[in-house]
């Protein structure tokens, strides 16, 4: 390139700005008087706010999706957190439940015996024997609780069983339905004395030394005589169901319910 031609295009360029310049001064002049470039924005900006608002609708559209997200998000915790809570609030529920079982049997226990809360020694049953023939449980007090050999065991309704048994933590509880167990008792109705002895079935006691001619019904209560030592005086013992005599028997056939659950108890008093 000459230095001619270098020349004119300097000329032309400084022509250009000098040109440029001199609208751009008198558009500043027309606008300050008339503000037609003020509507002309107005005017452009009306007409591109669709344009724009299209441009930002992708990124709008993926801000809300990305909330709903975060509050669907937020609404399972929360819902989980809630099942959660029922789930442990049902559980104090069953919890609050037993424990209120627990303390309506405990105080049936207490209202069935007559006998003062200190002579009382309350324990579990941890294991009952399968064997038919032998009517025995296992408890969880034995002699560092008190608990003897020979001590009588109550229900909530009556008498229960006796220790044959006990360790230092644990004792043996032989039931009155044993078939090798024998029970002084006396009709509560008229003080007549016997022996009830176990039958093996746990919802029956025989009588089988009873005079024919004695004074006992069905619905008799029977209850400890007291004799022998080994039982207080007074424990409900069993109800009598069935009495038969015949002419060529001596004495009368009586049967007896006891009053104890034997198969349904899970807490018992040992009598001190």
């Amino acid at each position: 390139m000459t230095v001619a031609q270098q020349q004119r295009d300097h000329g032309a360029y400084t022509t250009r700005l000098l040109v440029l310049g001199l609208l751009a001064i008198f558009l500043m002049s027309v606008d300050h008087r008339g503000q037609y470039l003020q509507l002309l924005r107005k005017q452009t900006v009306h007409l591109t706010l669709p344009f724009y608002r299209a441009l930002d609708w992708p990124q709008r559209a993926i801000s809300n999706a990305f909330a709903h997200l975060s509050s669907q998000h937020e609404l399972t915790n929360q819902i989980r957190r809630l099942e959660a809570e029922q789930t442990r609030l049902q559980g104090e529920v069953l919890r609050f439940k037993a424990i209120t079982k627990e303390n309506q049997e405990l105080r049936k226990l207490l209202e069935g015996v007559q006998i003062t809360s200190s002579e009382l020694i309350l324990a579990d049953l941890v294991h009952v024997s399968m064997d038919p023939f032998s009517h025995r449980v296992v408890i969880n007090r034995g002699s560092r609780s008190g608990v003897d050999i020979g001590m009588a065991v109550v229900d909530q309704a009556g008498l229960f069983g006796q220790v044959t048994e006990s360790t230092i933590n644990g004792a043996t509880v032989t039931l009155i339905t044993d078939a090798n167990h024998a029970l002084p008792v006396r009709n509560l109705r008229n003080g007549v004395r016997t022996i009830a002895y176990g039958t093996g079935d746990l919802h029956m006691l025989a009588i089988t030394d009873l005079p024919r001619n004695t004074d006992l019904i069905v619905g008799d209560l029977l209850v400890t005589s007291g004799l022998g030592g080994r039982f207080p005086l007074g424990l409900p013992v069993a109800e009598v169901v069935a009495i038969e005599v015949h002419d060529a028997d001596r004495f009368a056939r009586v049967k007896a319910r006891p009053l104890a659950a034997m198969d349904q108890a899970q807490q018992v008093l040992v009598v001190h």
